[in-house]
């Protein structure tokens, strides 16, 4: 039955790849297209990498790319896990079948595997398997790094599994609609945990840190399972048997979670469904005294209108859950920490104002596209009226970017200054990254907007999630590669000269060794004429920056007047 049940959903998915919109389709394959460069770059990478390698080390990098995988898994793939369980519009029919709740529970456990926990094996085994035959590794590699790859995200997917039928009992049904934005909560909360177990688990002291460079990553403790892989993948690596312990106790792991998973099905699945579609308590809320507006520009309006909706529903705020737990909690705890951090606060005021930058224009680029996307996608049934209203397209563009472009821009900001007081820094530092924020950041607004006009889509159970797969993808891929070309100009300008050197004893073949050529040059010809450079680098960064922003905002406009359509739940995407 369970072999029955995922041919039904494989011809479901070419049925709809079949009658998918050219637009959709090309948007598909533009996204393999981008996914088979990054894995050709990062393969560059893997392979340029030197053959002879410290054991100690490549155990603690390998322990670290895997706490990065579980935690990538549990911050995307619980709130997608709730989708597959529990909102998931097949299941009101399947559930009428003569068919056992566990086939369908593995059903959708191997629907959710093979979405983000997929993708991130690719990622990992591919890359591995080239650096293994780079370095001429001992045959055992091969398989311990298939089978620890493949364990890793099995038991991210099971761990979230675990936390939905346990939360879904805890939340009350008149809350279901909030469901999915406590489980992002919950996510954000648990990758914060995950990447501070390191520092909570090892005891300070001489022997705490790690062999690199740095000093400032802690040793994983040999219980956890990102250190079972790691330990696995170098014995292997070294041709010692003692691999196959850690690997057969991670595999072990892996099925055994996901098996017990399997055996709560009839109490966390299908009850826990019962308890979401059951009857709401809905009150008739009283209705507001009128009120008198005044109305002003039509660009401001059209912002103001964005934010009184998201005033009038906390799941709007919500989504910034994880990445508050992300990256405030784990700025708190880097600043309280041990002598470590005290060494980063006292590091060079432009290379931690470059760390904080940098940081920032992370956060800039996964939320800015994310929440503009969001105010086109809600527009939903009302798109009609967009063809009404006496504006231009660009004038209905801009009127959702500025406030798009507000809300993260202030609490971000906030934040840098923050950090600047606390690491010390002078007030033109101050001034520097909130001019460098506000001119880099509306671009990446602008992005979203076009993305939400050609692949919005509604759901009013899940306002998260407010765009179809493919442009999703196509919007981060190209909010990271404009952020990088974007840094390079202003590196330019904040790197020394005198740095040159650096550069020229990496440089060589590849895409590591062609970049840091360049590199050398440019910085090269800062020495011998600053001037010339410094002004070239800023004329550069404002035709990105201003480009795009008015580029996207021209195309989003021109797809306004054209006619959006919002894919709805109950409509063909």
């Amino acid at each position: 039955m369970i072999r029955t049940l995922l041919g039904v959903q494989a011809r479901m998915l070419k049925h709809t790849m079949e009658t998918n919109k050219t637009g959709t389709n090309v948007s598909h394959a533009i996204i393999g297209f981008v996914v088979i460069l990054f894995l050709l770059f990062a393969l560059n990478i893997v392979t340029s990498l030197p053959t002879a390698y410290d054991t100690e080390l490549v155990e603690l990098l390998f322990s670290y790319v895997f706490m990065m995988v579980l935690g990538l898994i549990l911050l995307m793939g619980v709130p997608q896990v709730f989708k597959h369980l529990y909102a998931s519009r097949d299941l009101t029919f399947l559930f009428t079948l003569p068919i056992k709740v566990s086939h369908i529970f593995w059903v959708k456990y191997i629907q959710s595997f093979l979405n983000i926990p997929a993708a991130l094996f690719i990622v990992t085994f591919l890359p591995g398997l080239a650096y293994g035959l780079h370095a001429g590794v001992h045959g055992f590699f091969y398989p311990a790094l298939l089978v620890v790859t493949l364990a890793i995200p099995a038991l991210g997917v099971a761990a979230a599994y675990f936390i939905n039928m346990g939360l879904v009992h805890i939340i009350p049904a008149k809350r279901a609609n909030e469901l999915m934005t406590v489980m992002s909560a919950v996510s954000g909360v648990l990758v914060y945990g995950m990447f501070q177990l390191p520092n909570l688990l090892t005891e300070p002291g001489p022997g705490s840190e790690t062999a690199l460079p740095t000093g400032l990553l802690p040793e994983m403790p040999a219980w956890l399972p990102m250190s079972w892989g790691a330990s696995a993948l170098t014995s292997a690596m070294a041709g010692d048997v003692s691999f196959l312990l850690p690997t057969v106790g991670l595999a072990v792991a892996a099925a055994g979670l996901s098996f017990a998973a399997s055996a709560l099905v009839e109490k966390g699945f299908r009850s826990g469904w019962i308890q979401l579609n059951e009857g709401k308590n809905k009150k008739k809320k009283a209705g507001e005294k009128g009120r008198r507006f005044k109305v002003g520009s039509p660009v401001a309006e059209i912002g103001w209108k964005e934010w009184r909706y998201m005033k009038r529903d906390i799941r709007e705020w919500l989504i910034f859950m994880p990445f508050v737990f992300l990256f405030i909690f784990m700025g708190f705890g880097y600043t309280a920490g041990s002598s470590s951090v005290a060494a980063f606060r006292e590091l060079d005021p432009v290379l931690s104002w470059t760390a904080v930058q940098a940081a920032a224009l992370f956060i800039y680029a996964f939320f800015n596209g994310s929440l503009s996307a969001s105010f086109v996608a809600r527009e939903a049934g009302s798109t009609w009226m967009l063809h009404v209203l006496p504006l231009t397209g660009v004038q209905i563009a801009c009127g959702k970017l500025w406030m798009s472009w507000l809300i993260p821009f202030l609490p971000v900001s906030v934040l840098q200054m923050t950090a600047g007081i606390l690491l010390g820094w002078p007030v033109s530092f101050f001034l520097l990254g909130l001019v460098l924020s506000a001119l880099i950041s509306p671009a990446l607004s602008a992005l979203g907007i076009w993305t939400g006009a050609i692949g919005g889509k509604y759901n009013p159970s899940n306002p998260q999630n407010r765009l179809q797969f493919a442009p999703s993808l196509l919007m981060l891929v190209l909010s990271y590669v404009y952020v990088l070309l974007t840094l390079i100009p202003v590196l330019l300008v904040v790197v020394p000269a005198e740095s040159a050197g650096l550069f020229e004893k990496v440089a060589g073949g590849g895409i590591i060794g062609g970049s840091a050529s360049a590199a050398a040059s440019l910085l090269q010809l800062k020495l011998t004429n600053s001037a010339l450079v410094t002004a070239g680098s800023i004329l550069v960064f404002l035709f990105l920056t201003i480009g795009t922003c008015v580029a996207f905002l021209y195309l989003a406009g021109r797809r306004i007047e054209q006619g959006i359509q919002v894919s709805m739940p109950d409509s063909k995407e």
